[in-house]
């Protein structure tokens, strides 16, 4: 059970430095990062759901639930190293999910925000796009609204 503790360990302290450079590309803009990034996570999630299973059965031997306190209760006959290893992987997943909860934040608040910036551009009385994204020229094209020239 050691074994499977430290490696769930180490895929979630990568889980958490993927959920860092996701904020760190959301906050800079850098959108196209996103879905590497993206990639990543599902693989370390379907690896850390994978150990999730082998520990589950590594407590079952152990007449233990299929419950935090079951794999804390198994964890504490294997000796104190596997009890921290439980420890510290119940710190590191507390992390990871308070992070993931930060980034889904960030993510949803883009899309409002994209949401109110489509709607001003639509709904306006006059449009400055049309609904295939290309710029609408206001008119007869001589007489439109310019906010700039160059």
């Amino acid at each position: 059970m050691l074994k499977v503790l430290l490696a769930e360990s180490a895929a979630i302290a990568e889980l958490l430095s993927v959920l860092d450079q996701e904020v760190l590309a959301m906050k800079t803009g850098l959108f196209t990062e996103l879905a590497p990034l993206a990639e990543h996570k599902s693989a370390l999630l379907s690896t850390i759901q994978m150990l999730d299973g082998e520990r589950m059965t590594a407590v079952r031997a152990f007449q233990q639930g299929n419950d935090p306190a079951g794999a804390a209760a198994a964890a504490a006959q294997l000796g104190q190293e596997t009890a921290q290893a439980w420890e510290n992987l119940m710190v590191l997943a507390k992390r990871a999910k308070a992070c993931n909860q930060r980034n889904a934040s960030i993510v949803y608040a883009h899309l409002e925000f994209t949401q109110t910036a489509l709607d001003v551009l639509l709904e306006s009385p006059h449009p400055f796009y049309a609904a295939n994204g290309a710029r609408m020229s206001g008119g007869s094209g001589r007489g439109g609204l310019r906010l700039a020239a160059g």
